[in-house]
């Protein structure tokens, strides 16, 4: 394993980090990462969230997470209405034993309410606040998620040399496979997940959100946005935008 971390040049944090791994070592590294055959969902990873969120406040009992298409009608529920028979269908009350001990869940969050302080959600938490404030928030604890693409490190145009007809297949076989890697039609995306608090007085975690958002190309360098884990992540600034405004933090939203 640390061998593989360190890549070919035996040294780690640098590009070439878990390059010469075996298949089965990459796949269980990828997994623990969330990547690979992972198979995580917005949805999934926001329920775990409100696993670990309801673990911390004492909740024995879990709702189950699940997706709805669509909720018709403004009038408020009342027997046999739209949101009515969504609630029946999907049954609310089916609920499920948290296997998250209490102490467990309290630390985990604690240290994912670092993450906007110092950690990769740092610069998105400045476009929405400013530095002090958020030093000093502890009503969120979120975590950032950015899978890795081989085309972070081309540009646009590199990326239509490379990935023309034929261009991969007359590389050198090494190279090849990275360029059929970063020609993959595959957008490049980013994650961020958190637990929130909605009122000031009540110490308990009320809510989740988790945020998937896909980068764009800056028309000057053609390089994509937030290449790797450097630079800001829009979906930590999209959530942070919301959940602030659903905590009172910014206008625009009551709690």
């Amino acid at each position: 394993m640390q061998a593989c971390a360190a890549g070919a040049d035996g040294r780690r944090h640098t590009k070439d980090d878990w390059g010469k791994c075996r298949r089965d070592v990459v796949d269980v590294v990828s997994e623990g990462w969330g990547q690979g055959q992972a198979r995580a969902s917005a949805l999934g990873v926001a329920g775990m969230m409100a696993a670990l969120a309801a673990a911390a406040n004492g909740q024995r009992d879990l709702h189950a997470p699940h997706l709805v298409e669509a909720v018709r009608g403004a009038a408020a529920p009342a027997s046999g209405s739209a949101v009515t028979t969504a609630a029946t269908r999907f049954d609310f009350a089916d609920v499920h034993a948290n296997p998250i001990a209490r102490d467990a869940a309290e630390v985990i969050l604690s240290g994912l309410s670092f993450s906007h302080r110092a950690g990769t959600a740092r610069l998105a938490c400045e476009q929405v606040f400013d530095a002090r404030t958020c030093a000093q928030m502890d009503w969120i604890a979120g975590k950032t998620g950015t899978p890795s693409f081989r085309n972070d490190d081309h540009s646009l145009a590199e990326l239509a040399r490379l990935c023309a007809d034929g261009a991969a297949a007359s590389a050198k076989a090494s190279k090849a496979r990275r360029d059929r890697d970063a020609c993959a039609p595959l957008r490049p995306y980013k994650w961020y997940v958190a637990a929130f608090r909605t009122l000031p007085d009540d110490p308990r975690w009320t809510k989740a959100i988790a945020v998937l958002t896909e980068r764009n190309w800056f028309s000057d360098s053609g390089r994509v946005h937030g290449a790797g884990d450097r630079g800001p992540n829009p979906a930590a600034e999209i959530a942070m935008q919301i959940a602030a405004r659903r905590a009172g933090a910014l206008p625009g939203w009551s709690p």
